[in-house]
């Protein structure tokens, strides 16, 4: 009995492979490596004409008190409530709310808030020159200030809480001196002690009120920034050797994927299915075109 033995199908010609893109690359070996050269060479020798930007930097240390936390207040910086103001004051956008918006964005590119492992809200922000920089960074400390000021309605709330906790106060004092000075044998027992404890309690809690809410009312204190924004006496010095790098891998890349595109279309010629699937598209966008130039006329 005689097997029959069928040779193994070899791979055709119009077989696209890892294989053949590598044959590609190696025969545009020149191109791709002087292009991608000239093209970081290029944009390092431009990146010497970029428009210079200045970095002032400020710092701000909430007090222990503080209702907000750091992440609160980095969040804050760079917000609406208080990036709307500083638009408003340094005049970059007109009355309109599509200028507004857009201002608004610009603006916030320009600046970055971040918190640091010692808590503290370090606030950066870039302008065309030392003293825009400087004070741009000092407008927005100043919106971001007077923002955390109560509003008129806040106040009012504020300042009846503060009443009822120091009349509180000075009714729980009173109720004490009554037990512990004028009526000592009653203080002497286990009831009396009990009442002790929980009016101490509650005298506490009066007290801790009465001491946070006039600082609630004033808002954070100005001394909270450590470090006013600095005046920069040296531009930012752009990363150009970064730049051509990552111009010249950019470019590599595409004529890569361009090559390789070129491949699969060659392919498709070969193999009649996909010449003629390619035929039709071809055929499809040309009547497409067609239609767009009429519809113009």
């Amino acid at each position: 009995m005689q097997k029959s033995i069928h040779p193994p199908e070899s791979a055709g010609p119009t077989e696209s492979s890892l294989f053949d893109l590598l044959l590609i690359c190696v025969r545009h070996l020149r191109m791709l490596v002087l292009l991608p050269l000239a093209v970081g060479a290029a944009v390092y020798a431009l990146a010497h004409f970029l428009p210079r930007t200045y970095s002032s930097v400020a710092i701000v240390q909430l007090p222990n008190n503080s209702k907000m936390t750091p992440r609160q207040v980095a969040a804050l910086l760079t917000s609406a409530v208080v990036l709307d103001p500083v638009v408003g004051q340094l005049k970059l956008a007109t009355s309109s709310n599509t200028n507004l918006d857009r201002a608004r964005a610009v603006l916030a590119e320009r600046l970055r808030a971040g918190v640091g492992r010692d808590q503290l809200v370090r606030l950066e922000v870039l302008g065309p020159t030392p003293e825009s920089a400087q004070a741009t960074a000092q407008a927005i400390l100043d919106s971001w200030l007077k923002s955390t000021v109560p509003s008129d309605r806040e106040q009012a709330d504020l300042k009846r809480r503060l009443e009822v906790a120091s009349e509180g106060f000075r009714n729980t004092q009173q109720a004490l001196h009554s037990l512990t000075v004028e009526s000592p044998n009653m203080a002497a027992k286990r009831e009396s002690g009990t009442i002790l404890v929980a009016l101490g309690e509650l005298a506490g809690r009066y007290l801790e009120q009465m001491l946070i809410i006039p600082i609630e009312l004033q808002g954070v204190p100005r001394e909270s920034v450590r470090q006013a924004p600095t005046l920069p006496t040296e531009p930012i010095r752009p990363r150009k050797g970064l730049l051509a790098i990552t111009a010249a891998v950019v470019t590599a890349a595409a004529i890569v994927l361009v090559l390789a595109l070129l491949h699969l279309l060659d392919l498709a010629h070969r193999i009649p299915a996909r010449a003629d699937k390619l035929r039709r598209l071809r055929a499809a966008l040309r009547a497409s075109g067609t239609k767009k130039d009429a519809a113009h006329a």
